[in-house]
């Protein structure tokens, strides 16, 4: 008797696996082009049908550097991306797809106008892009990182 896979095929659902499948193919093209992080005209369009403004602004928090990885012994890892303006910092953690910025909480959760925030789109272009400066630290640092409303990045980085 074959075995029935429930696929869910929910309008976000598509849309996720349409992300993923864009974010793979910026990995791909910045391979190609031996880490020059340039991307296809094709592939920017396509990436903006689907994230619009925010495309800019993660883009521009790509460029300046502003998005660092934490990372503990045991594997756990969240991101802190520095705000375009001012001295804050919001917390990304990438499995569940969560952002501690206002607009995440507006824009994502309670009116789902868009997939992610323009911080979560950095960390998620910095990963493929493999774009992203590292940090190791103890759980500790990471659960301190996760209870602490921060203006500045964790650590004194």
């Amino acid at each position: 008797m074959p075995i029935a896979i429930h696929m869910d095929s929910s309008p976000r659902s598509v849309l996720h696996n349409t992300v993923d499948q864009l974010l793979l193919e910026v990995s791909r093209e910045s391979t190609l082009d031996e880490g020059n992080s340039t991307l296809s005209d094709n592939l920017l369009s396509a990436l903006h049908s689907v994230f619009q403004q925010s495309l800019l602004h993660a883009l521009d928090l790509v460029d300046k550097n502003h998005v660092t990885r934490f990372v503990c012994p045991s594997g756990r890892e969240l991101f802190q991306v520095k705000a375009s303006t001012g001295s804050k910092v919001y917390t990304c953690l990438v499995p569940s797809s969560y952002c501690n910025c206002p607009s995440f909480v507006y824009s994502v959760v309670l009116k789902e106008e868009a997939l992610w925030c323009k911080h979560l789109l950095a960390v998620r272009l910095c990963q493929a892009l493999e774009r992203v400066e590292s940090r190791e630290v103890c759980g500790e640092d990471i659960a301190e990182m996760l209870t602490t409303d921060r203006d500045t990045l964790a650590l004194g980085y």
